[in-house]
């Protein structure tokens, strides 16, 4: 396989190897370009003249002869070797039917043609995977939620009609950008999938199946005027299945522009692909109480897992001085925390519900016309399935465990000491006959009394920032957040439990992680776990 050097590639400090690959049937003009890094990483290969439906980028040329992962490549591989040993499997596998059940040594991944685009940073146009477009549909048109800048179009797809057709959008995500409009926009379907990138080629294959689309139809956005055209197609999603594949055309009149926009996938069931153990998390709802360095963390979890609804119970304002160890940061300060979380997940998470709650629990009533809190904490216990108590409040504790109890619904505390050295999490299943929060009070004193399971704690006082109103521990966020996830997870695990494929249930109640040693060296993570049984010393009224 003899290769020629480039010349002029080579003046500019790149390596291109041209040659000629033969087998007993054909001959295939080939060039490889190596990277700057070889050979940490791999040359590519590229066959300009060879048209495969698969295993080749349709725009570039350049062949998948390996697994896009660094682990298949070696330095001490070398060019010759991978063409001559991977090419005879590459053109097999790219020109088998599909469908077909032979074996091929091919990895198992689609390759969605969107993937080999370049796409511009700062914009895209959300969709769903699940909706179906009949082959039979063509094109028609489509309403958008749209945001348009001088340097990105940012928008979501609400409703798409055409033949019959009429599919509901994503509605749900319309809030999702500042300064948005609601637009018109048309669509088309393509026969097979574009075979440039470039938005005046994919602007003229739209105009092929509609001539209608090539004069604009600007719409308001605010400051700028929009046209948006749709390209649907077929293309895979993954190992032998295919479905709609999205690109967007995008228009501006002033100034005047046109330009390509990416797809993203962004419905339902688009969010829950990567987190399968977590589907079940839809149908189920949690009362979380206290948004500090523990509940905040623990909230952002739960919402981006899925939760169907997060009812959230806080009464301070975000200060600027604990954002340090406060995931949501300064943009917030000001804001009451409950309405802070409400507002970042509106804006991230949009399928979440979080349902905020500005109470000071345990507050005399300084009006005769304001609701008690019983009337209010029973209005957001009501069709829970897990209390989550993040307050760091003794008194607090035994309040809500027992509300809990006596509601039949499983709760779980999570806290962290001074210089959050460690932290404790524990889980009281509020089932008839099982550990009360007295329980679980005597439990952590006897853990407290033993030298090698007790939590070490930095020594000395609490700490009062200057200008805050009351002292409060140090520590790093980082070792308070590994409570947090600690928490999130055996929450997650108590509202899944004894679903099918669902995320497995931690095989503890009570947890204690020590980060430091008794004398404040950072270790690994050190735990000791127990299941939590009724306390003989525990009597009525917390009785189990």
């Amino acid at each position: 396989m003899p290769a020629r050097l480039n010349a002029e590639w080579q003046a500019a400090g790149v390596i291109r190897l041209e040659f000629t690959y033969k087998s007993d049937t054909e001959t295939i003009p080939l060039y490889g370009i190596y990277p700057d890094l070889f050979p940490y990483v791999r040359p590519q290969v590229y066959a300009a003249e060879l048209d495969l439906p698969r295993h080749r980028n349709p725009f570039a040329g350049n062949l998948c002869l390996i697994g896009r992962s660094t682990e298949y490549w070696s330095t001490h591989d070398r060019l010759a070797d991978l063409v001559a040993d991977q090419l005879p499997k590459l053109l097999t596998a790219a020109r088998r039917n599909v469908g077909d059940p032979s074996p091929v040594p091919e990895e198992d991944q689609a390759e969605p043609i969107t993937g080999y685009m370049p796409w511009p940073v700062g914009g895209g146009v959300l969709v769903d995977s699940a909706w179906h477009i009949p082959e039979r549909t063509t094109g028609g048109t489509m309403t958008l939620v749209a945001q348009a800048t001088d340097h990105s179009f940012k928008a979501c797809v609400t409703r798409i009609a055409g033949d019959g057709l009429e599919l509901v959008g994503l509605r749900g995500l319309s809030g999702v950008w500042d300064h948005s409009r609601t637009i018109e926009g048309r669509w088309v379907r393509l026969a097979s999938p574009p075979r440039s990138f470039e938005p005046d080629a994919l602007l003229r294959a739209a105009v092929e199946v509609n001539p209608g689309v090539l004069r604009p139809d600007f719409r308001n956005t605010g400051r700028i005027s929009v046209d948006v055209v749709g390209v649907a197609f077929s293309e895979d999603l993954r190992p032998e299945v295919t479905g709609t594949g999205w690109l967007f055309v995008v228009r501006y009149r002033q100034p005047s522009a046109t330009f390509m926009v990416r797809a993203g996938r962004a419905g339902g069931g688009d969010f829950v692909e990567r987190i399968p153990e977590l589907t079940g998390l839809r149908t189920k709802k949690v009362l979380l109480v206290g948004l500090g360095g523990i509940g905040a963390p623990v909230a952002i979890e739960l919402i981006r897992a899925g939760i169907s609804k997060l009812r959230v119970i806080d009464h301070d304002i975000v200060e600027p001085g604990p954002i340090v160890r406060w995931p949501l940061g300064l943009l917030y300060a000001g804001d009451s925390k409950v309405a802070a979380l409400e507002r970042f997940a509106k804006v991230n998470w949009p399928y979440a519900n979080v349902v905020p709650a500005r109470l000071a629990i345990g507050a005399v009533r300084e009006k005769l016309d304001e609701p008690s809190d019983r009337e209010q904490l029973d209005t957001l216990l009501d069709g829970v399935d897990l209390v989550f108590d993040a307050t760091a409040e003794l008194g607090i504790h035994y309040l809500l465990a027992d509300l809990a109890r006596d509601r039949g619904i499983p709760y779980v505390e999570a806290a962290t000491k001074n210089g959050a050295w460690g932290g404790r999490i524990a889980r009281l299943n509020s089932t008839p006959g099982s550990a009360c929060r007295v329980c679980l009070q005597y439990a952590l004193e006897e853990v407290d009394a033993d030298p090698d399971r007790q939590l070490h704690v930095k020594s000395g006082g609490l700490h009062q920032p200057l200008g805050c109103a009351d002292p409060t521990f140090t520590g790093a966020g980082f070792d308070v957040s590994s409570v947090a996830l600690a928490g999130a997870r055996l929450a997650i695990g108590t509202l899944l439990r004894g679903v099918e494929g669902g995320y497995p249930e931690p095989d503890w109640d009570v947890a204690t992680i020590n980060l430091r040693d008794s004398s404040g060296v950072a270790t690994v993570p050190i735990w000791h776990t127990f299941r939590l049984q009724p306390h003989p010393s525990c009597r009525p009224p917390h009785g189990h």
